[in-house]
């Protein structure tokens, strides 16, 4: 995490949200703790068991579960913040 900067997170947590890899609201239930080595739903590195984890649980038809280090996590809540006040584009009919 040390040598990615909070726009770049925010940048690749916009693409994963657009792209469906990541849910584009904010969770149902979210916990955080201490890391045990999983990947990160946005950098895909481990979350070590030194760094804080938070894990989210969403409800959108299927019931999804993500871990984010904490840059991450607030990087990601931005991006769904910044979409949910974007003008959406029309579907054609």
């Amino acid at each position: 995490m040390d040598n990615v900067n909070q726009r770049q997170l925010v940048s690749c947590a916009r693409r994963r949200v657009r792209s469906q890899q990541l849910p584009d609201h904010e969770p149902e239930q979210s916990w955080g703790g201490l890391g045990n080595g999983q990947p990160c739903a946005l950098c895909n590195r481990p979350i070590t068991g030194s760094q804080i984890e938070y894990e989210i649980e969403t409800a959108t038809g299927a019931i999804g579960f993500f871990r984010f280090h904490a840059a991450c996590s607030l990087a990601w809540r931005q991006a769904c913040a910044r979409r949910a006040v974007e003008p959406r584009s029309r579907e054609p009919a």
